[in-house]
């Protein structure tokens, strides 16, 4: 399965996508399987407590390939 987010509006990283989702902004997160644990958990955390959805699947490398950017990606943040 691939996933392109060309189309819609996201965020790449750690502060940003804490960010949007504590503000509420944010529709979906996705989550490398490969991310060290301390964004895993920082994003997991607040995903739960705000209610949002969130999917552990791909790779960094596969985020970042998705988001169009020359870096790899822990977490992208697919905004409303």
């Amino acid at each position: 399965m691939s996933k392109d987010f060309s189309s819609a509006s996201f965020v790449a990283g750690l502060k940003q996508s804490l960010k949007m989702i504590n503000s509420g902004k944010a529709k979906k997160v996705y989550l490398a399987a490969d991310a060290d644990f301390y964004i895993s958990s920082k994003i997991s955390d607040a995903c739960i407590e705000t209610g949002t959805d969130i999917e552990v699947s791909f790779s960094k490398a596969e985020l970042g390939k998705f988001c169009r950017i020359d870096v790899d990606a822990a977490v992208v943040a697919v905004l409303k």
